[in-house]
């Protein structure tokens, strides 16, 4: 049997009413602050995500010192997502070393103004030429 139009109007705004009376608490912020720190702590996790993700779009290399930063950026559809990571070692001694000499490479990211780069590599530079001596 079919429905008139009024049971059906009375229906759908009673299942209304009831569903405002039962209304759930939304949870509170505290709680989904806590969750998120929990998923962002959880170094597992974080390693899947950042692998999904593949090669950064960008990797920034700096200094302040004697700490050295690594600052790799993908970007994706919901805003860009940063890893950095921090060592007293330059981080051209942990990968591998490129083909050309650590000069060339001082030249062209000089070049490019990329005057981060050319930091580090000056400070490496140096480093080398103390080491020799």
């Amino acid at each position: 049997m079919k429905k008139t139009f009024d049971e059906l109007y009375k229906e759908f705004f009673n299942k209304k009413q009831v569903a405002k009376k039962r209304k759930v608490k939304p949870k509170p912020i505290e709680d989904e602050k806590d969750m998120y720190i929990d998923m962002l702590s959880d170094s597992e996790y974080i390693s899947k995500y950042i692998n999904s993700l593949g090669d950064p779009n960008k990797v920034e290399f700096y200094n302040e010192g004697d700490v050295f930063y690594e600052k790799r950026i993908w970007h994706t559809e919901l805003g860009d997502v940063v890893k950095i990571i921090i060592s007293d070692e330059p981080f051209f001694q942990v990968s591998p070393i490129p083909e050309k000499t650590l000069e060339e490479n001082l030249a062209i990211a000089v070049e490019n103004e990329d005057y981060e780069k050319a930091a580090v590599l000056r400070d490496l530079i140096k480093k080398d030429k103390k080491n020799k001596k």
